[in-house]
């Protein structure tokens, strides 16, 4: 059964243990959940510590508190700036300098390095991006590893899930994936290589270093430096 924090002063009386009053610093920490408002009321209170600790101790702006969920065990690098409306979830990590949203999710599996950007609803899992890569706007990255200064354009989205499992997808550094790419993955993008607006990249057909593709499916549009 369950019993009410009032009752043990008498429950350990009766059981002749010694009862001792201690006061609290902060009424918040002994402050009851037993409905769905409680529980709100203490997420948010624990939300808003979070928050204070990245503000104050890690150096990090976050520009909207109030819309703004970070939940604990995320770490999150100096200097990075977080706008309206995002939510970062557990074991989410940052590095310095990132830019994240506004109105971005970064589920469980999140990587960033240094001077990353994840923008406007742009929704990560899985993802590790290297230094300086971005996603600036509606894109979905799922089971991806981008190397450096990859830039994903908007609307692209890593197809990782093919109806019984999901599959990784890598793209090479200094990538440029247009906008509206699909990458359907398993598949591979090699380091300097460009796809076409809305280009489809196929399961299991690379696209090797520098080389632009275009289409659906995609194909070789040309190798970079050539005429």
């Amino acid at each position: 059964g369950e019993y009410y924090l009032t009752d043990v002063v008498e429950l350990l009386a009766d059981a002749n243990n010694r009862v001792t009053a201690c006061a609290c610093d902060d009424d918040r920490e002994v402050m009851g959940i037993n409905n769905r408002k409680q529980l709100a009321t203490a997420d948010r209170i624990a939300r808003a510590r979070i928050l204070d600790d990245l503000m104050i101790e890690q150096g990090v702006t976050v520009y909207e508190p109030a819309t703004t969920y970070v939940e604990a065990g995320c770490k999150i690098g100096r200097d990075t700036v977080i706008y309206p409306n995002c939510v970062i979830r557990a074991g989410v990590e940052l590095g310095e300098h990132c830019e994240i949203g506004p109105f971005a999710h970064l589920r469980p599996g999140t990587k960033l390095g240094n001077h990353c950007k994840v923008g406007a609803f742009v929704e990560t899992k899985n993802a590790v991006y290297g230094d300086g890569s971005k996603s600036g706007h509606l894109a979905y990255l799922g089971d991806v590893t981008l190397g450096k200064d990859v830039n994903i354009g908007a609307g692209s989205i890593v197809a990782n899930y093919d109806g019984q499992k999901k599959h990784h997808t890598e793209v090479g550094d200094n990538a440029f994936i247009g906008c509206g790419t699909v990458l359907v993955a398993p598949v591979k993008v090699g380091k300097n290589a460009q796809t076409g607006a809305n280009t489809v990249v196929p399961h299991n057909k690379d696209v090797p270093d520098n080389t632009i593709v275009v289409g659906a499916p995609a194909r070789v549009l040309k190798t970079k430096g050539e005429g």
